[in-house]
């Protein structure tokens, strides 16, 4: 491929979205020139538009895209014609996975670590939610480590919040033997599930009509509110587990609890035993995923693949142009289902 090809690519800048045009360069470092097939567009890319996402930055990171070059031969990295998703958690230099072509750059270990292939036996639209499914599993094998379990039978387990994080962790902990309800402050999301049919009506809740409490909860919300913490307090058993996923920052407490600093928690996922209003619990935490988690989802969607029909999640497919209005339209109102940008092939 052309050194000097040019390509239109998102660029966010100073919380502005400009769809610009760049050209592969060269790099000292190893380098892998990719064409996306398709890219989803996750809650943390709003984040990140607007300014609110403190720790890590990596826009454009649900990819699933095809190698078309690579600067060096080197059996680590995947050759041409390679299907590639990306772990983002790496540290590399790329471009956006909103573009036309995606150019990355690092060493040669970890490039080979940052996109990690993956079968053209399951189809496109289960393949870009690898990412987000990694997470997801990363969250569910926490629970099962913070359990001491090898499985999730006889544990019933809420998982506050139905946005698309929310979705995945049920369906992997029902995947892994669990008695799920995923419950949700309004009906919306609920809705939408209902209509995917991915989970039954007695699986799916309103925050208000929960009268059971759970061995495990999970809360996934975008922002993990007093509010929030407080409601999965109310709903976890005596002798239970809260695991903590949605987002944190520095200085956030749990509620009426000073000396328990949750994003210290959820970030070092540590866990800690609490006694709270007549309850004794453990309060743990998740974050990130790992080579392990992408190998694992990617083997669920070989092997269990009718557990994982990810791709009903699909609510709005839409171009590359489109990106920019999209983006800007998911801070203002509910996009219900997975965005998923098409590329031309």
């Amino acid at each position: 491929m052309s050194a000097s090809q040019t390509y239109r690519t998102l660029k966010l800048s100073e919380n502005k979205l400009e769809i610009v045009n760049e050209q592969v360069g060269e790099s000292n470092d190893a380098q892998l020139v990719m064409k996306p097939i398709l890219a989803g567009i996750c809650r943390s890319d709003v984040k990140e538009f607007l300014g609110t996402r403190t720790v890590r930055h990596d826009f454009g990171h649900e990819i699933l895209a095809e190698i078309k070059s690579r600067s060096i031969n080197n059996s680590l990295l995947p050759k041409v014609g390679d299907l590639v998703v990306l772990d983002p958690h790496v540290e590399i230099d790329r471009s956006s996975g909103f573009g036309e072509l995606i150019v990355a750059s690092g060493s040669t270990e970890s490039l080979a670590k940052a996109f990690v292939k993956v079968p053209a036996s399951v189809s496109p639209e289960r393949l870009v939610f690898i990412e987000p499914l990694a997470c997801a599993h990363h969250c569910v094998a926490n629970l099962l480590k913070f359990e001491q379990k090898q499985d999730l039978q006889s544990l019933s387990v809420a998982v506050v919040g139905a946005g698309m994080t929310g979705i995945l962790i049920g369906l992997l902990c029902r995947h892994y033997g669990a008695k799920v309800t995923i419950i949700n402050r309004s009906e919306d999301r609920l809705g939408f599930l209902r209509r995917t049919s991915i989970f039954s009506d007695d699986e799916l809740s309103l925050f208000g009509d929960i009268e059971q409490e759970f061995d495990a909860v999970i809360p996934t919300t975008t922002f993990l509110f007093p509010e929030v913490l407080e409601f999965s307090r109310e709903i976890v058993k005596d002798s239970g587990l809260i695991l903590l996923y949605g987002g944190t920052k520095s200085g956030d407490k749990f509620p009426n609890i000073n000396n328990i600093a949750i994003d210290d928690i959820r970030r070092n996922q540590r866990e800690s035993t609490i006694t709270s209003k007549g309850k004794s619990f453990k309060l743990c935490g998740t974050h990130g995923a790992t080579t392990d988690d992408f190998k694992s989802v990617i083997k669920l969607l070989e092997n269990s693949s009718q557990d994982f029909a990810v791709e009903k999640l699909i609510g709005r497919r839409i171009t590359l142009d489109g990106v920019p209005k999209t983006i800007s339209e998911m801070t203002k109102k509910e996009i219900l289902g997975k965005t998923i940008v098409e590329f031309d092939l």
